[in-house]
């Protein structure tokens, strides 16, 4: 998948071109950005919960029917967009964060496959390769290192709106939905509790790794200051960065071919899905059942790599 971090950069970015996405559903992600930042982590919100049940919730919203939450979610919305209130708002614009985490996996993690291989048989190496991004990306952007502080207090927000338990029961419901062979309740409300916790626990160093997904892999792992790539890891910043091998065997920068390319096209999903409110769009064409480790739409003939044809 993309770098936590840089899902949270993606829609950041995204949410301030005006021009872009129109007058109305930039004023409406800037509204409610939290729960835009909100929805962009929640399909990694429930890896650190794995272990208080059966199933890993994540690992089906990753690899099982993966566009289905939005696709449910957004038909209930569009019945009542017409009248809508403040919830609908939220939950749309959490949908909408939800989906840009879709796209941007589908966009970015063809790149991590091309420059280090498959993840189940090059694990450690995909984590240092979305960390470095992570890190170079944030201070592209942010003009700072990683700050942690500044992630969790955005997602806090969150727990705080007299919205957010409506919002939980949504997306319950829409798991449930969804996965309706699961034979195990979904617990978002612990997904969030727990994820939260972690990062006010992570000071750097090691801890944070556990945060994301795949917990237990890469336990030596630490983000590194933009500072320690360029001086010590300058082959990081080379081949997981400035010069990267593409999916369709070429090369280029991570900035423009990855995370650019990711925003772009969460962009013109963002537009798809808000114009689809008032008009006859079929979402299953604008987000597709991507394996998110790999980018491919898990129902077309040919396997494709969407965003890499």
């Amino acid at each position: 998948m993309a770098g936590a971090f840089t899902h949270f950069i993606i829609c950041d970015v995204a949410k301030k071109r005006r021009s872009a996405i129109g007058v109305e559903l930039w004023q409406l992600l800037n509204k409610h950005s939290q729960f835009l930042f909100l929805g962009a982590a929640s399909p990694d919100l429930p890896y650190l919960s794995f272990k208080t049940g059966k199933i890993n919730w994540a690992d089906k919203m990753h690899y099982e029917k993966t566009n289905g939450i939005v696709i449910n979610g957004y038909l209930d919305l569009k019945k009542v967009w017409a009248n809508k209130t403040p919830a609908e708002e939220i939950k749309l614009v959490w949908l909408l964060g939800y989906a840009s985490h879709l796209v941007a996996d589908a966009t970015i993690h063809p790149i991590v496959q091309a420059i280090v291989g498959p993840y189940e048989e090059n694990k450690d190496e995909h984590r240092i390769c979305e960390m470095t991004q992570d890190s170079l990306i944030f201070n592209e952007y942010k003009n700072n290192d990683i700050s942690y502080g500044e992630f969790s207090s955005i997602l806090k927000l969150c727990d705080e709106s007299k919205y957010f338990e409506g919002l939980m029961d949504f997306w319950k419901n829409l798991v449930v939905r969804t996965y309706d062979d699961a034979e195990e309740e979904p617990r978002p409300s612990l997904w969030f509790e727990t994820y939260t916790t972690a990062i006010d626990l992570a000071e750097g160093g090691s801890d944070i790794v556990a945060l994301f997904r795949h917990i237990g892999i890469g336990e030596g792992f630490s983000y590194k200051t933009k500072e320690e790539i360029l001086s010590q890891y300058p082959e990081y910043h080379s081949n997981y960065y400035q010069k990267v091998k593409l999916p369709n065997k070429g090369t280029g920068s991570f900035k423009q071919d990855g995370f650019e390319r990711a925003a772009n096209n969460v962009l013109n999903a963002w537009n798809s899905l808000y114009a689809g409110l008032s008009s006859e769009v079929s979402i299953a064409n604008t987000l597709k059942n991507w394996n998110l480790d790999t980018g491919v739409d898990m129902d077309s003939p040919s396997k494709e790599i969407t965003y890499w044809l």
